[in-house]
C-alpha cells in the first residue's frame, strides 16, 4: 500500500454518479410507464424514414433503452467498485496470492465461467459476491421492460343510452291461445271467450327450462352490456299442506289404491286443484262437478278419475256477467291458481284389507296405514302468486349473468284463475277486454291474469301425472309413468332422489337389489359412478324452477312488446361495456426488479468505497495500471523468457507462483525475467538476478 494517501477523484465520482444515475433512469422507467398506464393503445402509424412505426412501438423501444442505460449505469459503478476492492485485496499489507487466483478474480468481469471456480474464491466472498452481481443486474433490464404490457380493458365511464331490451308482455294475447267462443249455451254471452290453454311457444320454453334447469339465453343488446328491468310477473309460493288437508289427501290416495286392486303403487303423484270439468262440456248449465269442489288428487268414487286437469282451479259455470243467477253476484273463480305435489318413496304394494272395487275408508281407520305407506313423503300445495321482480342483466362475452330479486311472500298478490272472460272488437266505439263484461275496457289486470295461468298451466303440462315404481308393485316392472317429470331437474331433488336409483346399476348392485351382479369383479367398470349432484329441497327448486321459467319468457320473440301497444313499456337505461386495448403497468413488478439491483449495488459501491479510503488511493481498469503495479512485483518464482510475451495458456508453474505487490516500496531486484543470450534459438536460458 502507498506510504502516503493519494485518492483520485475519478473513481469515487465515476462510482456514486453511477449509482445515481442508474437510480434516476430506474424512476424515469417508472414515470414513463406510469404515464401510459390505462390509456388507449393507439395503433396508427407514424411514417419514420419510409418505415412505419406505431406508438406502441416507439413507447417499448423507450421503456428498453431507459431499463438498458439504468442497467449501465448499475454495472458501471458496481464494476468500478469491484475495480477498487480486487486492489485492495491484492495490494494490502503482506497479502501474497497465487498468480492463477489473480487472474480469476481480475477477468471474472469478462469471463462468465471464472465464477464456477470455487476454490479460487472461498477466500473472497464479497468479490465473488459483486462479481456475482454485476453478472445478475442485466436481468433487470429484461424483467422491467415487460412490465408495461397491452390489455383488454373497459373504458371508463361505461357508456349508456336508453334502449329496447328483452322483456316479456304479459299485458297482451301471446301467451294463451285463441280460446272457444260462441260454442257454448246457457248463461255465457256471445262475447265470451273461454280459456283454452297456453301457446305452443309457452310450453316449449317451459319444458325446455324444466328439463335444462337454468334460464334460457337471451339475447342481450349488445354481447357486452348490463341493465336492470323492474316488472311483475307470475311465481310459486310453495307450503307443506296443514294436518288436517295432508290426512284427507292420504285418505283420498289410498282409497284409490285399494279402488284399483292394490295394483297401482304410488311413489309421485302432481295435480291441480279441481272445480268442475278440466274441459268446459256443451252447456255451462249442465256442467257436472265429478271431483267435489275439493283439492285431493283422485275423485271420491269408484273409478276413482285422477284429476288430470294441469290448471285449476277453473269456474266454467262462474263464467258470466255480474248479478246472474248462476254466479251469484260474482264473475269468475275468486280461488287462486294451485298446483299440489306428492312424493312418497315408501309407497309399495301391500293388501290393505280388501281391495276390491268399493272401498270407502276413512283417515281414522287408514291411520295405521300412514306409517307404512307415507313414511318420509311428502305434499306441497304450491299457489300461483303475483309478484314484482327485479332483476340484473349482465353480459360479459356474450355470456349471461342474472340476479334476481323477488317481493317477500306476503307482498305478493294471489293469482285466481279466469275460465272465460268478455272480448269484444267490433264495438261500436271500442274494444273490450275484461272478467266484468264492460265495453270500451281492455282490462290490463286482465290480461296479466290470462297471461300468468298460462305459464303455470305449461308447468302442468310437464309436472302432472303420476309415477308407479313397477318394482314395488304385486308383479313387478318398470317405472309406469304418464308425467314429464323423470327427464326433469326436479329429480335431483332430496324428496325425488329416490326415483333415480332403480336406473342406477350400480346403485343395484351396492344395495343388492340384484345380488347377482355384485359389487366386484369386471362387472362394475361398466357401471356408471358418476356423483350424484347436490340436493335441494323439493320446494325450493320448484319455486327456482318456475322463476327460470319466467325469466325465460323474455327469450323468446314471440313474447316482446309491440312498440304500437297503448300498454308499451318504456326504454330501458343499458349501460355498454366497451373493452379495448389500454396499457396496463405493474409498479410492484418493476420496483422489485430494479430494487434489488439497486440494492446490492448499493452494498457493491459502499464495499468499493472503503476500499478506496483503506487503499488511500483509487484505481482504473487500464493496462496502465496493471503495468505500474507489476513493475516491482514480487515473485516467488522467476519467469521463464518464453513465457513472458503473455499468450495461454499459463503455464502451471506461474499458476503456482505467489505474486506480493510491493506499492512502491521494493527494489527493482526483486522481479526477476529470464534473460536471452545470443546463443538462443527458441529455447530458454534461465539466469538468476
Amino acid at each position: 500500500m502507498l506510504s502516503e494517501s493519494n485518492i483520485h477523484w475519478l473513481a469515487p465520482v465515476t462510482i456514486l454518479s453511477s449509482l445515481i444515475g442508474g437510480t434516476c433512469l430506474a424512476i424515469a422507467h417508472h414515470l414513463f410507464n406510469s404515464s401510459l398506464k390505462g390509456t388507449l393503445v393507439d395503433a396508427d402509424p407514424y411514417e419514420l424514414v419510409n418505415f412505419e412505426v406505431t406508438q406502441q412501438q416507439i413507447n417499448t423501444a423507450v421503456g428498453t433503452a431507459l431499463a438498458f442505460l439504468s442497467r449501465s449505469c448499475l454495472v458501471v459503478a458496481l464494476s468500478t467498485a469491484y475495480t477498487q476492492a480486487f486492489w485492495w485485496t491484492i495490494t494490502r499489507d503482506c497479502a501474497t496470492a497465487r498468480l492463477s487466483t489473480i487472474d480469476v478474480l481480475y477477468s471474472v468481469l469478462s469471463n462468465f465461467w471464472n465464477l464456477f471456480k470455487a476454490r479460487m474464491w472461498w477466500k473472497h466472498p464479497l468479490l465473488l459476491l459483486m462479481a456475482l452481481v454485476i453478472w445478475l443486474i442485466p436481468i433487470a433490464a429484461i424483467i422491467t421492460p415487460a412490465t408495461l404490457s397491452v390489455a383488454i380493458a373497459a373504458v371508463k365511464p361505461s357508456p349508456s343510452e336508453y334502449r329496447s331490451v328483452p322483456r316479456a308482455d304479459f299485458e297482451s294475447l301471446k301467451f294463451f291461445a285463441p280460446g272457444q267462443s260462441n260454442t257454448f249455451t246457457g248463461l255465457a254471452s256471445v262475447d265470451t271467450v273461454f280459456y283454452n290453454g297456453p301457446t305452443y311457444m309457452v310450453e316449449r320454453i317451459a319444458y325446455s327450462v324444466a328439463t335444462g334447469g337454468t334460464i334460457l339465453p337471451i339475447s342481450p343488446a349488445s354481447p357486452n352490456a348490463s341493465w336492470s328491468l323492474d316488472f311483475n310477473g307470475p311465481a310459486l309460493r310453495c307450503n307443506n299442506i296443514n294436518t288436517t288437508m295432508r290426512e284427507q289427501m292420504q285418505t283420498n290416495i289410498l282409497n284409490a289404491y285399494r279402488g284399483n286392486s292394490c295394483q297401482q303403487p304410488y311413489n309421485y303423484l302432481a295435480w291441480t286443484a279441481a272445480n268442475g270439468s278440466p274441459t268446459p262440456s256443451e252447456g255451462i248449465a249442465s256442467n257436472e262437478n265429478p271431483f267435489g269442489n275439493h283439492a285431493a288428487p283422485f275423485s271420491n268414487t269408484t273409478p276413482f278419475i285422477m284429476n288430470r286437469g294441469t290448471l285449476g282451479p277453473l269456474l266454467y259455470d262462474a263464467v258470466g256477467a255480474k248479478g246472474n243467477a248462476t254466479t251469484n253476484g260474482a264473475a269468475n273463480a275468486t280461488q287462486a291458481a294451485t298446483i299440489y305435489f306428492a312424493a312418497m318413496p315408501k309407497f309399495k304394494y301391500r293388501e290393505l284389507g280388501s281391495c276390491d272395487a268399493n272401498p270407502n275408508i276413512t283417515a281414522e281407520q287408514v291411520s295405521v296405514e300412514f306409517g307404512r305407506y307415507f313414511v318420509n313423503s311428502t305434499i306441497l300445495e304450491c299457489q300461483l302468486r303475483n309478484t314484482s321482480y327485479h332483476t340484473n342483466f349482465t353480459y360479459v362475452n356474450g355470456q349471461q349473468f342474472v340476479d334476481i330479486t323477488t317481493s317477500a311472500p306476503d307482498e305478493d298478490a294471489p293469482v285466481a284463475t279466469l275460465a272465460g272472460f268478455y272480448m269484444n272488437g267490433d264495438y261500436p266505439k271500442c274494444a273490450g277486454l275484461n272478467a266484468d263484461y264492460e265495453g270500451c275496457n281492455v282490462d290490463r289486470y286482465t290480461l296479466q291474469r290470462l297471461s300468468f295461468q298460462a305459464i303455470l298451466d305449461a308447468f302442468g303440462r310437464v309436472f302432472v301425472g303420476t309415477v308407479l315404481d313397477g318394482q314395488q308393485s304385486k308383479y313387478g316392472g318398470t317405472y309406469a309413468t304418464d308425467t314429464k317429470v323423470m327427464s326433469t331437474v326436479l329429480l335431483d331433488t332430496k324428496e325425488l332422489s329416490f326415483l333415480r336409483t332403480p336406473s342406477n346399476w350400480a346403485t343395484a348392485a351396492e344395495t343388492g337389489t340384484y345380488t347377482h351382479l355384485g359389487s366386484t369383479g369386471n362387472m362394475p367398470s361398466l357401471y356408471d359412478w358418476t356423483a350424484e349432484p347436490s340436493q335441494r329441497f323439493l320446494k325450493d327448486a320448484v319455486e327456482q324452477l318456475f322463476q327460470n321459467i319466467t325469466i325465460s319468457m323474455l327469450s323468446s320473440e314471440h313474447f316482446q312488446p309491440n312498440a304500437s301497444s297503448p300498454f308499451a313499456p318504456p326504454l330501458v337505461n343499458v349501460t355498454s361495456h366497451v373493452y379495448q386495448n389500454v396499457y396496463q403497468y405493474s409498479a410492484v413488478k418493476l420496483w422489485l426488479a430494479y430494487g434489488i439491483a439497486i440494492a446490492l449495488t448499493l452494498l457493491g459501491v459502499i464495499f468499493g468505497l472503503i476500499a478506496v479510503i483503506t487503499n488511500g488511493a483509487s484505481y482504473s481498469d487500464d493496462f496502465s495500471t496493471i503495468l505500474r503495479a507489476a513493475r516491482y512485483a514480487r515473485l516467488s518464482k522467476e519467469v521463464n523468457y518464453c513465457d513472458s510475451d503473455g499468450r495461454d495458456p499459463l503455464p502451471r508453474y506461474l499458476g503456482e507462483t505467489t505474486v506480493l505487490f510491493s506499492g512502491g516500496k521494493s527494489s527493482p531486484k526483486h522481479f526477476v525475467v529470464q534473460s536471452k543470450d545470443a546463443s538462443w534459438n527458441g529455447g530458454c536460458d534461465f539466469v538468476h538476478g
